[in-house]
Parts: C-alpha cells; sequence; structure tokens
C-alpha cells in the first residue's frame, strides 16, 4: 500500500487538478474516501522520514480541497502532520529554532541523503541527473512547516473563520498547543 500511496502523493503534488479529475472518472463508490482512510492508516507505520515527509506534503495539500471526507478527517490530518513535523524537525545549534532536517539547499547538505554517494565511484551524467532529481524532490525542497502553514491560511480563506475555528476545535487540545509550537501564526489557541 504504502509505495503506491507514495506515486499517487506524488503525482497528486504535481498536479492536484489532473489528479481529481482521475477520481471523478473512476467509477469506484467513495473511491476518495477509501484513498483518505488507506492513507490516514498506513501514515503511523510509515518509519522513514522522508516518506513521512512526503506523505505528510500530500495530506496538507489536501486540506485546500474543499471536501466533506478531508473537514471530518481534519484532526487526524493535522495530528499525522505534527508527528511527521516532530520527526524531521531538528535544532542546528542550541540558540537556533529548528529546521526541517530533510531540506537540500545544496549538492554539499546531500551527504548522507538520497542515497546520494552510494554506488557512485565516478561523477558521471547519471549522477549529476540523479543529484539535480534530489535537489528538486519536493521532500528535499519544501519546508513542512511553512507548507503546512500556508495551507491553514489558504484553507482559512476558503472557509471562512466559524468554519475553520470549527475545525480548529476539532484537534486534541494537547496536540493543539504542541502544534502551537510550529504553526502559530494561523492556529488560534482554543
Amino acid at each position: 500500500k504504502q509505495i503506491y500511496l507514495q506515486v499517487m502523493t506524488r503525482y497528486f503534488l504535481a498536479n492536484q487538478m489532473a489528479f481529481s479529475l482521475i477520481l471523478e472518472e473512476v467509477r469506484v463508490e467513495n473511491c476518495f474516501q477509501k484513498i483518505l482512510s488507506i492513507w490516514l492508516n498506513t501514515m503511523p507505520n510509515i518509519t522513514q522520514n522522508e516518506d513521512k515527509k512526503l506523505m505528510a506534503l500530500g495530506l496538507c495539500s489536501l486540506l485546500t480541497i474543499p471536501n466533506e471526507n478531508i473537514f471530518e478527517n481534519f484532526a487526524t490530518i493535522i495530528i499525522n502532520v505534527y508527528e511527521t513535523l516532530c520527526d524531521i524537525m531538528t535544532l542546528e545549534t542550541p540558540e537556533s529554532a529548528e529546521v526541517d532536517s530533510l531540506i537540500l539547499t545544496d549538492a554539499t547538505d546531500m551527504e548522507g541523503m538520497c542515497d546520494f554517494d552510494e554506488g557512485y565511484e565516478y561523477k558521471t551524467p547519471h549522477y549529476d541527473r540523479y543529484k539535480s532529481m534530489c535537489l528538486k524532490d519536493p521532500v528535499h525542497s519544501i519546508v513542512l512547516k511553512e507548507y503546512l502553514q500556508s495551507q491553514l491560511l489558504a484553507l482559512k480563506t476558503a472557509v471562512g473563520d466559524e468554519r475553520y475555528v470549527t475545525l480548529i476545535k476539532t484537534i486534541d487540545p494537547t496536540i493543539h498547543k504542541l502544534l502551537y509550537n510550529y504553526v502559530n501564526t494561523f492556529v488560534p489557541v482554543v
């Protein structure tokens, strides 16, 4: 299941509109609801941070889609994204703020990520393509904390303040307070 979800998530991140059209064309009753259920049930079992972040980015993308299934599962989506944030955010120095540990800014950051140096004794065109792909990968180029914050702002704009506060209130109060440490601009303390 996990590999299919990863492929679907990558496709969804690349083209939300096409993904929506495909779901409409599929003649399976409650298709999106079933996919979302599998997605949310699979998230806690993902152990690799890169895979977990990819899935969390996809869940964040869902927040801006006006769909009752998403709103019904809002708290679970947020909990999964929060748990991913806890796994990937690190302190570079004791005095600094936490940063997304999976973000790559250039090839020097890539040591130990993307299996970058494994199997590459010589610099080949394939090596250069691989390096370029890693630097463009959403997992290594999108800061999850900022993306969640922007998606929550878009959600708030789309549904209005009243509905937004109602959705926020569905989040467990403990998780809500902890999430506020990461995303405090658009998540009002309830």
